[in-house]
Order: C-alpha cells, then sequence, then structure tokens
C-alpha cells in the first residue's frame, strides 16, 4: 500500500479503488474496508450508525477521493487516506484555498524598492 494512515487498531484496512467523473479515470483511491465492527464502532460510531441509515462507508470515501483528484491531479494517495479518515471521524473536508494580496511597491529612481509612498520620496530626495 502506498503511504496510507495506521490504521492498526481502528477495525479497519485500506483498500485502492479507481474512481471515475464525468467517465474520467481519476486514479486509485483508498477505501476503508471494515474489518472488526465493534472496533470499528468505538471509533466511528457516527458513521456504523450513518452506514445503518443508507450513507454507506465505500461510497463515501470515494466521494472524498473523487472529489480531491478532481480538484488537484496528481495529488498523492496518503493525502486523500488522510482526508478519508477525518471524514469518518466526522471532521469537515479539507479545502484547498487561494489568497490573493495586493501590495503597492514604489521603485525610486535608483530602483530602490519601497512599500511606502513616503519612504520612497524621502530617498529620491536623499538622492539629490
Amino acid at each position: 500500500m502506498p503511504n496510507l494512515p495506521d490504521t492498526k487498531g481502528l477495525g479497519f484496512e485500506w483498500s485502492l479503488e479507481t474512481v471515475e467523473r464525468d467517465k474520467t479515470d481519476l486514479g486509485k483511491v483508498p477505501i476503508p474496508v471494515v474489518t472488526d465492527v465493534l472496533l470499528f464502532n468505538e471509533h466511528f460510531p457516527n458513521r456504523v450508525l450513518a452506514a445503518l441509515n443508507g450513507q454507506s462507508i465505500r461510497v463515501g470515501a470515494q466521494r472524498v477521493g473523487r472529489d480531491m483528484r478532481w480538484k488537484t491531479s496528481g495529488i498523492a494517495v496518503g493525502i486523500i487516506g488522510e482526508a478519508v479518515l477525518a471524514w469518518l471521524k466526522g471532521l469537515p473536508a479539507r479545502r484547498a484555498s487561494v489568497v490573493v494580496t495586493e501590495v503597492r511597491i514604489y521603485i525610486a529612481t535608483d530602483g530602490t524598492e519601497f512599500n511606502n509612498k513616503e519612504e520612497c520620496m524621502a530617498h529620491e530626495l536623499s538622492l539629490h
């Protein structure tokens, strides 16, 4: 198995399964396979109850993996495994985000850069 989170003592093992979206093969994602229901239920009681209500552990793990592969091709299987483990624990999914910060730069005639207009002007005056 690739570098997946350790499941020793959690009541499940990892299996790798190919997922698709819009008929596009997204590659293999880790799927938890329950090996000990009592032990699994100790660690993830909400998931056993949800499975009894129709929310399959396998289908949920496929969704987590499919979403991550669709957004970021080439993402490591281990990172997807961590996200599936977080999903099993009921934690919110990690989301990739981009923060754009605009910074104004003032450049003096000698090429020196400043973040502040007054500093740039003072530098200009010192050059003459």
